[in-house]
């Protein structure tokens, strides 16, 4: 478990970094641009992270995953010092694709990581132990350095970035220190596309996971408008001053560390069908009772929110893992997150259109209907 630990460590410090998403709604105002252009943002970044999951997913299960994490940090710390040290619409469109490059090379990796050192100590039954633990350090980085992050933004705007960038610099060095053998066939061009083209092939013809990433598609949106549009001006219209934003957002990681630490044992309790209905319904019923809220009592269902959506990631990160295979499992993994986040990137525009044209608490009504119709659709795909 030595070298689980230090996952943990690395995952720690990139968890410290997040907490520029406390202020980075803000920082894009500040810096001129509007809730649409936010919103490209973030869709260029989905659309970006997308393309480039399967061939890095690929490329994690040609030639060893534990690289494939180390650089996807790297290109993430290169997003996030390019972001702090710019002010045009242009610059900050380049670093989300830089971002996008490094999440799309860390996503599956990680799971297929720790699945690969779990399996090699007959641990296997502990995935979704190890994997809510992952989850709970990197919430438990916000939750120490969010009220910090946003002390610093007070002063200097740009200060948080240049501090999350030295976070992921020191994730990428414990993360070089993992010792871990990779176990493939010798790298070559041409065992990289089979594994692309197996690993491909396997998530088309599996129903059950196309159902789930249907769910994953109307969840996902969701939860990302919210993160990335939404939550600082909606906390701000409470009349909450923007020095504690980093302070809520400790509290809002801190509840989903713990949520996410224990999410393997309800799983464990309820079972997944009831799991997924679970989080489908009270998804919608939260977002339809944040946009009746004008005070700042909408704080509580907007945690609840968030906790939800940590237990989603953790059930649907297991489900998928008891889908996939092996030896493509990386590439099966990321062609499903090329699936949903296409998806999703391209619903974001019209999200930060209705925002500007509509406003917040509209949009999130809205969000509450799209919730229910792909969340009952994909889990009858699923459930057949």
């Amino acid at each position: 478990m030595k070298e689980i630990y230090k996952i943990y460590a690395s995952t720690f410090f990139v968890g410290l970094s997040t907490a520029i998403g406390a202020i980075g709604t803000l920082f894009y105002l500040a810096n001129g641009l509007n809730q649409s252009q936010i919103a490209l943002l973030l869709s260029a970044f989905m659309i970006t992270f997308a393309v480039c999951e399967i061939p890095t997913g690929g490329l994690a299960d040609t030639f060893g995953h534990k690289a494939s994490i180390v650089w996807g940090i790297i290109f993430m710390a290169l997003g996030t010092l390019i972001t702090g040290l710019s002010s045009s619409f242009y610059l900050f469109l380049l670093a989300m694709i830089f971002s996008a490059v490094g999440f799309s090379l860390n996503s599956g990796a990680y799971s297929s990581i720790i699945h690969d050192i779990l399996n090699k100590i007959n641990k296997d039954n502990d995935f979704m132990k190890v994997q809510g633990r992952m989850g709970t350090c990197l919430l438990v980085g916000p939750l120490i350095s969010g009220p910090f992050i946003s002390l610093l933004y007070k002063y200097d705007i740009r200060a948080p970035f240049i501090v999350s960038f030295l976070f992921l610099l020191i994730a990428i060095i414990i993360m070089s220190l993992v010792k871990w053998n990779f176990k493939g066939n010798k790298p070559s061009f041409e065992s990289y596309f089979k594994k692309i083209k197996n690993g491909s092939n396997s998530v088309l013809k599996n129903k059950r996971i196309i159902g789930l990433i249907v769910v994953s598609i109307g969840l996902g949106f969701s939860r990302s408008l919210i993160n990335q549009n939404i939550t600082q001006p909606l906390i701000i219209s409470y009349g909450i001053d923007v020095v504690l934003l980093g302070s809520i957002f400790a509290v809002i990681s801190g509840s989903e560390a713990l949520g996410s630490a224990f999410s393997h044992r309800l799983f464990e309790k309820v079972g997944k069908n009831t799991s997924l209905l679970s989080i489908i319904f009270v998804s919608a019923i939260l977002l339809m009772l944040i946009s009746q809220i004008n005070v700042a009592f909408g704080l509580l269902p907007l945690l609840l929110f968030m906790l939800v959506h940590t237990y989603r990631d953790n059930v649907i990160t297991t489900l998928y893992r008891n889908e996939t295979s092996n030896e493509e499992r990386a590439t099966m993994l990321s062609t499903i997150s090329f699936i949903t986040y296409i998806f999703i990137g391209l619903m974001l525009p019209f999200g930060g259109f209705g925002l500007d044209a509509f406003g917040i608490k509209s949009v999130l009504a809205i969000m509450g209907g799209l919730t229910i119709i792909f969340g009952i659709v994909g889990f009858y795909i699923y459930h057949r």
